[in-house]
């Protein structure tokens, strides 16, 4: 899902277990909880971001592209081409960058946002499930699910660090408030390792439930909150004061 920046619309990636029917994005409404309507994407559409330009932003599954949207009413704003497939956007609105994991291509896609063409590609650790771009918009994390392990790029050089090994399935990436620390979510494992920012140290392994596939950070830091599939629960982590 993803949430416009004035907060009233929600956007939700639907498809089929055969990732080709059923694709597309449902908009509901915020306030009165009720989907206002769809839009037809391409075939298996991943994890949504709402840019810093405020459109909404599309990585396709089954292709090497990412849509994006007007928020407003939901039109076509333009198509970027990028290594198949992306899972996700993340995105340094100073550098007018934005960054997308390939899961297929084990690589980050670098788009500059000011002519929506891709920069760069780089190689990462295999299969790149998720990312993240710091606060301050100069690092990102990436996890690779097949590699047990996370890359550090740095968004201005776009130098990359590591692999540096964590818990098995890295699904998910998030950094702190502060952007001293990144989080990836090890599914297997069950665990959410803890990295030091500035050199991707392993710092801390804490233990959440099942099959975690999700993390999110509160805005003002205090917490970080973990989804886990296999026993529908949330664990809760004190991360700030």
């Amino acid at each position: 899902m993803a949430v416009s920046r004035d907060g009233r619309k929600v956007f939700v990636s639907m498809y089929e277990n055969d990732k080709k029917t059923g694709s597309g994005v449902a908009v509901v409404d915020a306030a009165g909880k009720k989907v206002d309507g769809y839009v037809k994407t391409g075939d298996a559409p991943f994890a949504l971001s709402t840019g810093p330009d405020g459109n909404l932003w599309v990585p396709i599954h089954g292709a090497g592209r990412v849509e994006i949207y007007s928020v407003g009413d939901q039109k076509p704003a333009g198509v970027i081409t990028v290594p198949p497939n992306p899972h996700a956007v993340g995105f340094s609105g100073d550098l007018m960058r934005a960054f997308t994991a390939n899961h297929e291509s084990n690589a980050v896609a670098v788009v500059d946002m000011n002519t929506d063409k891709l920069l760069k590609s780089i190689p990462v650790a295999k299969a790149p499930h998720s990312i993240a771009v710091s606060p301050d918009g100069r690092r990102v994390l990436v996890a690779g699910f097949e590699a047990n392990a996370a890359n550090l790029i740095d968004a201005v050089t776009l130098k990359t660090t590591g692999p540096f090994a964590v818990g098995r399935a890295p699904q998910s990436v998030a950094f702190a408030a502060d952007g001293k620390h990144g989080y990836t979510v090890n599914e297997v494992d069950g665990t959410i390792s803890v990295l030091d920012a500035s050199n991707g140290r392993v710092t801390a392994t804490v233990k959440v439930g099942k099959s975690p596939r999700t993390i999110g950070v509160s805005p003002d830091g205090r917490f970080a909150y973990v989804s886990n599939g296999d026993d529908d629960t949330i664990s809760v982590l004190k991360v700030g004061e």
